[in-house]
């Protein structure tokens, strides 16, 4: 069995979008919007390794229209918006992980603010969706240990997370 290219390495990445071009000139992870933010470490799970399998789009997309962090963007054209330039965004190998440590300095942000529980929350999901496909490559793994990393989470809880997703994915 081959190793799949996981999103650091595949080629043909799409350009940039509008909502993400300020994070490739440098611009800090404040000109995001939270929804944004979440959006992109969701898209990032899907893109982790290389390969945005149907049911891992089929999954992003209902948790866009399903959580309540995406939920305050209040029309399906701004929720769609916000997926399509997180999908973008994670989708340009050479922006990967600057998208995604930016999503989560966005999340941290959001969280100590006035969204106590948004970066569990999105780790939850983004795990969620990783085992969506039953697979967890490599590359998937080490999205994991990134975003833990990333979003500053308690190991402890981060794992007690990831295992209760990794049982209610065993069925």
């Amino acid at each position: 069995m081959s190793k799949e290219p996981d999103a650091f390495s595949r080629g043909g990445a799409p350009q940039s979008s509008a909502a993400y071009s300020g994070i490739f000139a440098g611009i800090g992870s404040s000109s995001l919007s939270k929804e944004q933010a979440f959006a992109t470490v969701l898209a990032g799970a899907v893109y982790a390794d290389g390969t945005a399998r149907r049911v891992e789009v089929q999954e992003l997309k209902a948790l866009a229209n399903r959580t309540r962090t995406m939920a305050e963007l209040d029309s399906q054209q701004k929720r769609d918006d916000a997926l399509n330039a997180a999908i973008t965004a994670v989708g340009n190998k050479a922006h990967f992980r600057d998208a995604i440590a930016n999503a989560c300095n966005r999340l941290l942000e959001a969280e100590a603010k006035d969204c106590p529980g948004i970066t569990l929350s999105a780790y939850a999901h983004a795990c969620d969706l990783i085992f969506s496909d039953h697979d967890v490559p490599e590359s998937e793994k080490r999205y994991i240990k990134l975003l833990i990393d990333k979003m500053e989470l308690n190991v402890a809880e981060a794992q007690r997370i990831l295992d209760g997703i990794i049982l209610k994915n065993k069925v």
